[in-house]
């Protein structure tokens, strides 16, 4: 690993940052469209349950889309050491769309004027997120305010996995907001983890109790993240999960860090505006398309 990946210069940070986010949203789309399918041919019984992984490490679809995964995980961990959430996440998010176009394509569907619109719509969002988003800060938020984001996504998760279970079963749209719930928290704790690392190196990020946080949400987050894949349609829960992760990391983000330097609350609106048109025509886009007309 280069030094300039570990610990980069303010000035390579953001395009580092870019660069290694859009590498996580293309192994992240990889990995949706297989491990989508993988879920969808599980048992319904094992969702919200840990058992749901024997069955998925069975299936080879779910093998590859894990190593993409991890491929897109480590990218997506190193884009949040140097970046902010509220740039980093939208731009990784972005990779539903590749995985929607994809899906589209392979059930022989053709986009309609509505959906390329919608096309159009995610890469206005995008450059007004790269030219409004803060450069990373430099160090985490407030103890208190780590702590309390830590105990939400824990509570949950374990919420999710017990008591919650089958009430979140019966609604794939519920339980796929929770996953992209959680998966925003996750993406926080990265960005934690990621500070820490550069103040303190690895030893001291071990000793970490965020680090453990988020190894323990993290895995409760895998698991509903793949139960919602297994309750409803691609098309219907993917982008619930996109939209929704993006939307609650920034928040958690501008909550403990605060708005960041030369981020007035007029830029800040702009921001929230461009994440919530990429969420709408992520979601126009995910309900579009139309079969292809034959030929005589």
């Amino acid at each position: 690993m280069t030094s300039w990946l570990l610990y980069p210069t303010p000035v390579h940070s953001r395009a580092v940052a870019v660069a290694l986010a859009l590498i996580a949203a293309v192994a992240f789309a990889g990995a949706t469209t297989l491990q989508v399918e993988a879920s969808q041919a599980a048992p319904r019984t094992v969702g919200l349950r840990l058992r749901l992984f024997a069955h998925l490490l069975a299936d080879r679809r779910f093998n590859f889309g894990a190593v993409l995964d991890v491929v897109g995980g480590l990218a997506q961990f190193f884009a949040l050491k140097v970046g902010a959430v509220e740039l980093v996440m939208p731009l990784i998010s972005s990779g539903l769309v590749v995985a929607i176009v994809w899906h589209h394509r392979r059930l022989g569907l053709v986009l309609t004027w509505r959906d390329r619109l919608a096309l159009v719509a995610v890469v206005g969002a995008l450059a007004d997120i790269l030219a409004l988003a803060p450069t990373g800060r430099d160090r985490p938020g407030p103890f208190v305010a780590q702590l309390a984001v830590a105990a939400l996504g824990a509570f949950g998760a374990m919420g999710s996995l017990t008591v919650w279970r089958r009430a979140l079963l019966r609604r794939s749209w519920l339980v796929a907001t929770v996953a992209g719930a959680l998966l925003g928290v996750v993406a926080l704790l990265e960005r934690t983890v990621g500070i820490l690392w550069s103040g303190t190196g690895v030893r001291g990020v071990l000793m970490s109790w965020q680090l453990w946080a988020l190894v323990v949400i993290g895995i409760g987050a895998l698991v509903v993240v793949q139960s919602a894949f297994g309750v409803g349609r691609m098309l219907s829960v993917a982008p619930i999960v996109g939209v929704v992760e993006p939307i609650v990391g920034s928040a958690l983000a501008v909550l403990v860090e605060g708005l960041g330097p030369r981020i007035g609350a007029g830029r800040a609106a702009l921001l929230g505006a461009a994440l919530v048109v990429e969420a709408v025509s992520i979601v126009v886009l995910a309900r579009g398309a139309e079969p292809r007309k034959e030929v005589r």
